[in-house]
C-alpha cells in the first residue's frame, strides 16, 4: 500500500496496486472519495480523498488496519515526523516491546497489526485523532 498525503490541503491518496496508468472512474467515485482504476486491468488501484483527516473513518471500503495505516501517516506528516523520529519516540517508551523503524513501516504498509499502545501514542501526537477513527 502507498500513502500520499498533503497536510496543506488534506487530501490523501492511497494505492494499493501498481499500474503504470489508471484513470478516475466518475461511476464508482463518490462524496466521500474518488475512485482510480487502472487501464489495463479495469480494477480499482486507489483511492483519494478530500478532507481525509474527517472522512478516512466514514469510508466503509476500508479495514480497521487499512485507516490506522492512513491515521499514523497523516498524523506523522501533520507533526512532521519522520518513521524514523517515531519509531524513536515509540521505542524509548515501549523497549522491551521490539518497537523500531521496520515495525513502524510494516504497520504502515498494513503488514501487521499494531501494538495497543500505537493509537495511543497517534493520539498523544494529535489531540483531534479520535480512537474510533479505527474502530
Amino acid at each position: 500500500m502507498k500513502i500520499h498525503y498533503s497536510k496543506k490541503t488534506d487530501y490523501l491518496e492511497v494505492f494499493f496496486k501498481i499500474e503504470s496508468d489508471y484513470y478516475e472512474s466518475a461511476d464508482l467515485s463518490t462524496n466521500l472519495l474518488t475512485v482510480f482504476v487502472g487501464e489495463d486491468s479495469e480494477e480499482i488501484v486507489g483511492y483519494g480523498i478530500y478532507d481525509a483527516f474527517k472522512k478516512v473513518s466514514e469510508i466503509e471500503n476500508f479495514s480497521s488496519i487499512q485507516k490506522l495505516a492512513m491515521y499514523s501517516w497523516m498524523i506523522r506528516k501533520i507533526t512532521k515526523l519522520s518513521q524514523e523520529e517515531f519509531a524513536e519516540r515509540l521505542s524509548s517508551k515501549y523497549a522491551d516491546k521490539e518497537m523500531g523503524l521496520r515495525t513502524v513501516q510494516r504497520i504502515e504498509n498494513c503488514e501487521t497489526i499494531a501494538p495497543y499502545f500505537y493509537p495511543i501514542e497517534l493520539k498523544k501526537l494529535e489531540p483531534q485523532f479520535d480512537l474510533n477513527f479505527i474502530a
